[in-house]
């Protein structure tokens, strides 16, 4: 295997940078994930953007940028799923079975669980080669590789088990369908028992239970009674007590009696459910043959009293057991009760040398690490902080070290604490122990995130954590990820949080991938976090999680319009139409909420974009609201040619123009070349259709008027609207009419007919006040214009 320091030191090479101090004086000499510690450089600078918005393009050709990491097979199948959304030749059968093979050998000898995403993979792949296979039957697999793919499927997630089920299913029918008619029964039972375990564990035991009982009573070997175990665990925990009494007596057909082992299974399993009632009702169970109840029953229930405060109970089965003759393993449990019953540390110290008198010559029940760890554990449960630290003088009286249990007890009681100095030493210490194990990687996974919330945490000891985790291939929870995404992505470290992405993302379920989006959505439409930072959060998001919803991209792109950033937002709507689902690709809704935000944003590169999108865009047909949206952002980007060009598009289309299309046609004739001569065929076209005329209609035939220097037939329909149609004007009509003037000659008589006609509407205009738009040409120089503050917002 690649030894990881290789990735750091090519790394390193092919991104030197000069050990100079920088200008701002201040030196970075923490380790990253891609750099040691020892090697010092100068800080990087805040991110300003300037790597561009499509940076990611160019850093897929840097040598460091390799594939995401995940499971072998997997990216066969993959290629497979894209194949068939696409409509391309998929990969053939015999990649395809290979890629199966591989792909469960592997998750057999890493003991690993199939999540539920690569369930589904596998799932679709089968079906494939199903359909694709001659006369549409059978898998296309050896009979070797399909009882090697149901062991594999036996080791189960902790969510998400349905798919798992299912491809169980599938998979056990095709060994029955191969074996049918071979002589080999004696083999078998080992077929049934994959698919036993994952029923019985699914929730699903009784299709489990019959499944066994279908055996002949003479196969009744060693795994027939491992799985019929099996089947008692699942009703166990779906806590069906009626069923489990079926299955015993079913049981009893193939002569398996409630034995010994049978009892402590059954007892055990209640009690680690906490289920008091059910644990006494089968403890006092008889049972064939009867004798001694085993020490793993005492333990399982004092353990089981401690967790319920049942005193009674507990301190009878603690009696049983003392006179049972305890082994050491139940000394412990015994202390760990005297601990729950708050007996003080003297006592212990003398229980403890009692326990040695009582078992003298042998060194191997005496109290160990073990001891104290459980009575360390049971106190940290407890929040009792004093009771830690006397049994941590305890254990020195003895001359008991500490182990790298101890060391886990004690992270997990200063996280809980929010010691995390204290946690941070703890981990030290734990690896200093040369620990190995899977124990501390939800303590590390807490660490980290406790660390990075909080601030107080050297930026040297969150890497230094995150590297170890690294190098030890540990899976990161979601929240954890994340949370170093935006650790290095606030230090400008693309380059890690691009490689942690990779190494993690593709090895979550469908739960954890959605819980990653989450996480880098929240960020994203947080406006405490810079822009350029968000949009390098959005690259990266819509590189390692493109099955986004259509619905949050559109969210996503509605924010960049917030920010004031129109090409960002463009280049979102781009990214969301080449999804690889065609049902998440943007409808006529997502156009029009483009288009509306470039419309206020006036930008028009990005109209331009969106609206080439539109035309190469097969799935989409432009509706007159669509029609609408173009008009009013041609019209605000400035093209009002193209938009009078889409007024007669929409005035010629089935569904015909809409209101909301007149008033933009309109507005767009305020500045086009010919304007005045359009804006009298639309009022005929608007007197043909007999359109009932508003206020609003109004101020736009005025608009469209005025601005051509045609302020006496303006004035002239004013007149005629209010005396022969009762339509008074008010602040819109005659506000319009003052802004629109070529003018400020114009505008001064206008607002000389107004006062001197409508008074009261001067009134409110002045009210109303005014503001400063633009400027005009006056004997050479420039003149501020003046106009009232009147709102010609048009939307559709």
């Amino acid at each position: 295997m690649r030894s990881p320091l290789s990735r750091h030191v090519f790394q390193r090479l092919l991104a030197p940078e000069t050990p100079t101090k920088p200008a701002c004086g201040r030196w970075c000499g923490f380790a990253t994930a891609t750099q040691p510690a020892e090697r010092r450089r100068p800080c990087r600078n805040k991110p300003t953007g300037r790597r561009g918005l499509l940076w990611m393009a160019r850093l897929k050709k840097d040598p460091w940028f390799k594939r995401p990491d995940m499971s072998p097979g997997l990216d066969t199948m993959l290629a497979l799923n894209g194949s068939i959304r696409s409509k391309k030749r998929p990969p053939s059968a015999d990649k395809l079975v290979e890629a199966l093979r591989t792909f469960f050998k592997a998750k057999s000898q890493k003991n690993e669980p199939i999540l539920e995403l690569q369930a589904k993979h596998v799932q679709n792949t089968l079906r494939h080669l199903r359909q694709t296979s001659s006369g549409g039957e059978g898998l296309g697999l050896p009979l070797a590789d399909l009882r090697q793919a149901v062991i594999a499927l036996a080791i189960l997630p902790e969510h998400d088990v349905e798919t798992h089920k299912q491809l169980s299913k599938m998979l056990y029918a095709e060994i029955k369908k191969v074996t049918k008619g071979k002589d080999d029964l004696a083999s078998m039972p080992d077929d049934d028992f994959p698919l036993v375990t994952v029923l019985a564990q699914t929730g699903d035991a009784r299709a489990a239970r019959q499944i066994i009982y279908r055996r002949r009573p003479n196969d009744a070997g060693t795994s027939i009674r491992s799985m019929w175990e099996m089947v008692l665990k699942g009703f166990v925990a779906e806590r069906d007590q009626q069923e489990l009494e079926a299955t015993l007596t079913m049981m009893a057909d193939h002569e398996i009696r409630l034995d010994q082992g049978l009892h402590e299974l059954l007892v055990v399993a209640h009690a680690q459910l906490d289920d008091r009632v059910n644990t006494m009702r089968w403890y006092a169970r008889p049972r064939v043959p009867d004798g001694p109840v085993s020490q793993e029953v005492y333990r399982q229930i004092i353990k089981c009293c401690i967790r319920t405060n049942d005193v009674d109970w507990g301190n009878q089965t603690c009696q049983f057991a003392i006179e049972a003759g305890p082994e050491k393993e139940t000394w412990d449990v015994l202390f760990q009760w005297a601990a729950a019953c708050a007996q003080d540390v003297e006592e212990f110290d003398r229980k403890m040398h009692v326990m040695v008198q009582n078992h003298q010559g042998d060194d191997n029940v005496r109290p160990d690490t073990d001891t104290f760890n459980g009575l360390l554990e049971l106190a940290g449960e407890r929040n009792d902080v004093s009771s830690t630290e006397r049994y941590w003088e305890l254990s020195q009286k003895w001359g008991v070290l500490p182990n790298s249990q101890t060391f886990l007890i004690q992270m997990d009681h200063r996280l809980k604490a929010g010691d995390l100095a204290g946690a941070t030493a703890a981990y030290n210490e734990l690896r200093a122990e040369g620990y190995r194990g899977d124990a501390d990687i939800a303590l590390g996974n807490k660490l980290l995130q406790a660390a990075m919330v909080s601030g107080s945490v050297a930026a040297e000891d969150i890497v230094s954590i995150e590297r170890d985790m690294r190098e030890r291939k540990a899976r990161l929870q979601p929240d954890t990820l994340i949370a170093l995404a935006f650790f290095h992505l606030r230090r400008d470290e693309l380059r890690d949080v691009i490689g942690l992405l990779k190494e993690q993302a593709f090895h979550y379920s469908m739960w954890g991938r959605d819980r990653c989006a989450e996480l880098l959505f929240n960020f994203i439409c947080d406006r405490s976090n810079s822009t350029e930072l968000v949009w390098d959060a959005y690259t990266i998001t819509i590189h390692t999680f493109s099955e986004l919803p259509g619905a949050e991209r559109t969210a996503l792109m509605k924010e960049f319009f917030d920010r004031g950033r129109p090409d960002m937002a463009s280049h979102v709507f781009a990214h969301s139409c080449e999804h690889e689902l065609a049902s998440e690709r943007p409808r006529v809704k997502d156009y029009a909420e483009c288009l509306r935000g470039i419309s206020r944003a006036r930008h028009a590169q990005s109209l331009a974009m969106v609206h080439n999108i539109l035309k190469l865009d097969n799935t989409v047909e432009p509706n007159t609201q669509l029609l609408n949206l173009l008009m009013l952002a041609f019209e605000a980007c400035g093209n009002v040619e193209r938009t009078l060009q889409f007024w007669q598009d929409v005035s010629r289309s089935r569904e015909g123009p809409s209101y909301s299309s007149i008033l933009i046609a309109l507005r767009a004739c305020e500045s086009a070349v010919g304007g005045y001569d359009e804006a009298m065929n639309i009022l005929t076209l608007v007197n043909e259709l007999k359109i009932e005329m508003t206020h609003q209609l109004a101020a736009a035939f005025i608009g469209a008027i005025v601005s051509h220097d045609s302020s006496k037939e303006a004035s002239r329909l004013i007149k005629t609207l209010d005396e022969k149609e009762g339509m008074k004007p008010d602040v819109l009509m005659l506000g319009t009419f003052y802004n629109t003037a070529p003018s400020q000659e114009r505008r001064v008589a206008v607002g000389q007919w107004i006062k001197m006609q409508y008074p009261s509407v001067w009134s409110a205009l002045e009210e109303l006040g005014m503001h400063d738009e633009t400027t005009d040409e006056h004997e050479g120089d420039t003149v501020p214009v003046k106009k009232f503050n009147i709102d010609r917002t048009l939307d559709v």
